[in-house]
């Protein structure tokens, strides 16, 4: 006999699309054929999509210009997934933490640093950016390019104070 929480566990496997065996029970190999659960993963993708633009703005202006933010988007549904908001928000700039591109680091950084601040974290937090941060910060806010941005190590610190 199957439980509820068995029940659910399999349900939310299959709107993830884990990797589980296909479902031998009626009910969820009809589910898994469902146009509707193609819909709800579309939903689902496209909220947190949504989420992300509105809590980490520039970071996603990049990542856009880049072609690099659907993939990462991808990347942040798979397994657990956090539920509010700030947590999506701070889950995504995570995974640039360590990012080849040293521009998306900083973007990142700078972004997860306003967020940290604004839950209540003192700081301060150091941003190392690869070009003059007030300028690409200012060129992502008005969906300018970056060409001929000022080159060098320029440091910003955010502190609440």
């Amino acid at each position: 006999m199957t439980t509820l929480a068995d029940t659910q566990r399999t349900l939310a496997a299959l709107v993830r699309g884990d990797a589980i065996p296909p479902p031998t029970d009626p009910y969820f190999a009809a589910v898994a054929a469902s146009e509707g659960l193609v819909v709800t993963r579309e939903v689902i993708i496209r909220w947190r999509d949504l989420l992300v633009r509105e809590q980490c703005p520039l970071t996603t202006a990049l990542l856009l210009r880049l072609g690099r933010h659907a993939p990462l988007l991808n990347l942040l549904g798979q397994g657990e997934v956090p539920l509010f908001a700030d947590e999506l928000a701070c889950a995504y700039l995570a995974l640039m933490r360590d990012d080849d591109d040293p521009l998306v680091t900083a973007v990142a950084s700078y972004e997860r640093a306003l967020l940290a601040l604004l839950a209540g974290a003192a700081g301060p937090f150091e941003i190392t950016w690869p070009c003059d941060p007030e300028e690409t910060i200012g060129r992502l806010e008005r969906g300018e390019t970056l060409e001929g941005i000022e080159r060098g190590e320029f440091v910003t610190t955010l502190a609440a104070d």
